[in-house]
């Protein structure tokens, strides 16, 4: 009510406040997400039922992934997939016909066979046929590399000292490893001949358990074998004293050495 000075009464004016309240509707907001007690979103390890990556991973080893994907909008997800993703190519997905806000879902042990030594990248999309709509499209992916190492493995050869003439040297008196091995011939069928051998790891692990075969062919000839040989990386291994052999028969024969056990005729 409003009134004059004089004291008059102009007229009345009413002013009333209207007030509007709307509610603005929620929205989902689906993206990668890391549980309580897990090392990554993407654990990625060589063993099941844990929750933290493996340090080391080989190339001949199961890699196993636990990955999740959370809901924190403010509104039911309703239905969609998401996926778990090896260098660019989906392998797994999972299928909710919903997610409520606030809540999440995993997935653990997904499993993937051996992989190549080098790097690899594992990536979760969430919602990746784009089926919900969401306040925050861009927090959808998380990717993470992931270096897959090669395990050392032995590489075992026949191998030639300085001081040998061959990698089987041949001769008519038995001698200890270090001596000179220089002995050509000749060679009478009523002698007995000597040789020795030496393999060589020329790898990155040791070699254990394996056999050197030595066969001379030919009559008077026959087949040795040395068992549970084992040798370290940069090391070879040989007689102590030559092997003796023969006496063998007029005519040609031949030595023929293996260290790795794969005999064949």
């Amino acid at each position: 009510r409003v009134r004059d000075t004089a004291g008059g009464d102009t007229g009345t004016l009413d002013i009333m406040q209207l007030y509007v309240y709307y509610e603005v509707p929620g929205e989902p907001d689906l993206l990668p997400y890391q549980p309580p007690g897990w090392d990554n979103k993407l654990v990625i390890s060589n063993t099941t039922g844990g929750s933290s990556s493996s340090s080391t991973i080989y190339d001949d080893e199961t890699v196993y992934v636990d990955w999740s994907c959370a809901n924190l909008g403010n509104a039911d997800a309703g239905h969609f997939r998401y996926g778990l993703y090896l260098d660019g190519v989906r392998k797994w997905y999972v299928d909710k016909t919903s997610l409520a806000a606030n809540t999440y879902s995993s997935a653990t042990d997904s499993s993937f066979t051996p992989l190549d030594a080098g790097w690899h990248t594992f990536k979760i999309v969430c919602d990746y046929d784009g089926e919900v709509p969401e306040s925050n499209e861009g927090n959808n992916e998380y990717s993470r590399s992931y270096l897959i190492t090669a395990r050392p493995k032995a590489d075992l050869t026949p191998y030639k000292p300085g001081n040998w003439d061959y990698k089987i040297p041949i001769g008519t008196s038995q001698l200890p490893w270090s001596y000179t091995h220089s002995y050509s011939g000749p060679y009478y069928s009523d002698q007995t001949l000597y040789f020795n051998w030496g393999s060589n790891n020329q790898g990155s692990a040791t070699a254990s358990g394996y056999t050197v075969r030595v066969q001379v062919t030919g009559t008077g000839g026959s087949i040795w074998d040395w068992t549970n040989q084992s040798t370290s990386p940069g090391y070879w291994s040989h007689l102590i004293n030559d092997q003796s052999c023969g006496p063998l028969s007029v005519g040609s024969h031949t030595f023929k050495l293996w260290v790795k056990g794969e005999f064949r005729p």
